[in-house]
């Protein structure tokens, strides 16, 4: 018998992190920027990458302005 893992919550998927360290909202958006081998980020890689200073920290998409869906549980945590 295979054990449960401890954290069973879908990953949320924030958006699509280019090689320029911005965060697009859609693979789309990133294309519309040149960042064709963009990445998918879910908020905790977001959140790691925003602690470590490697991603650019923001709320909306810098090409159509979508905001992306953080839940940021505590105050101060926002980039």
């Amino acid at each position: 018998m295979k054990p449960i893992p401890e954290n069973t919550e879908p990953a949320v998927l924030v958006g699509y992190l280019g090689r320029d360290d911005v965060l697009y909202c859609s693979r789309a958006c990133a294309t519309a920027r040149g960042q064709t081998k963009a990445a998918p980020v879910d908020q905790g890689q977001y959140q790691a990458l925003a602690e470590r200073g490697t991603t650019r920290g923001q709320l909306v998409c810098p090409v159509c302005g979508s905001e992306y869906p953080l839940d940021w549980s505590e105050e101060g945590d926002r980039p």
